[in-house]
């Protein structure tokens, strides 16, 4: 069964003139928390220099706090609460 998230991946990848609305209930811990599992653990930093082990120090508040962001559409220079 594919997830949400597949669906409107292949629904963008098909038809790129199409606009997506209102995705954001779409996101919450569970998910991000899967995300972040499925980061490759060596892949390079982010620009903002934080690497997957520094990110996962405080895992919990940090999705709690990226969902928080995400949710009240924060700038994403604050994504970061460090």
């Amino acid at each position: 069964m594919e997830t949400k998230f597949a669906i409107i991946s292949k629904l963008s990848a098909d038809n790129p003139e199409m606009v997506f609305n209102q995705l954001m209930h779409h996101f919450n811990k569970e998910n991000l928390l899967d995300w972040y599992q499925s980061l490759k653990g060596k892949a390079a930093v982010g620009i903002d220099g934080m690497t997957k082990e520094k990110y996962g120090e405080n895992l919990e508040e940090n999705l709690d706090a990226l969902l928080k962001k995400l949710k009240t559409m924060s700038p994403a220079y604050s994504l970061y609460s460090w």
